[in-house]
């Protein structure tokens, strides 16, 4: 099955995780939701990286962000990810800055990033440029993750934002 997370061969995917209260009045429980989407675009030169895109749109829910994390997910457990760089940026020029942070790894560690699941990670050097290496992932899902810190004034309902991985 080709849509399986066992298929060996099936692309990554983009992750958007958003966390946020139920009630935000009484800040007791919370709850919530997973966007994902990704286009990959294989790269025509051999030995450069892949491109993962993904733009999604900014829903109701958005608005009542606790807290949201992205990351890259439905990678086969044969497969190694090398990230060389990681953004989420406003599709707009209102607000321009990167929500991600250390999204290149040019500090030479792997600060503002955690595991997501069973995995292990390493900032390593390939050709001249400084990349995080997620290895060792018993589930497809496993990988590295980092929580966006967004300022809810930079975001509106109904924005897109424009997700972009390179591995």
């Amino acid at each position: 099955d080709k849509f399986s997370n066992s298929y060996p061969h099936r692309c990554p995917s983009i992750v958007l995780k958003n966390v946020r209260y139920v009630d935000p009045g009484t800040k007791e429980e919370l709850d919530w939701d997973y966007d994902s989407s990704s286009l990959v675009a294989t790269s025509n030169e051999a030995g450069d990286f892949n491109l993962l895109h993904a733009v999604i749109k900014i829903g109701d829910k958005y608005s009542l962000i606790h807290r949201a994390f992205v990351y890259v997910g439905n990678v086969h457990v044969s497969m190694d990810l090398i990230l060389d760089n990681f953004t989420v940026t406003k599709m707009e020029s209102i607000c321009p800055e990167n929500f991600v942070r250390n999204g290149g790894f040019t500090i030479g560690d792997s600060r503002f990033w955690t595991k997501y699941g069973t995995s292990k990670y390493d900032v390593v050097q390939i050709s001249g440029n400084e990349v995080l290496k997620v290895y060792d992932r018993s589930t497809s899902d496993d990988g590295i993750m980092q929580y966006l810190y967004i300022d809810v004034k930079c975001i509106n309902e109904k924005d897109r934002v424009q997700i972009r991985v390179k591995y």
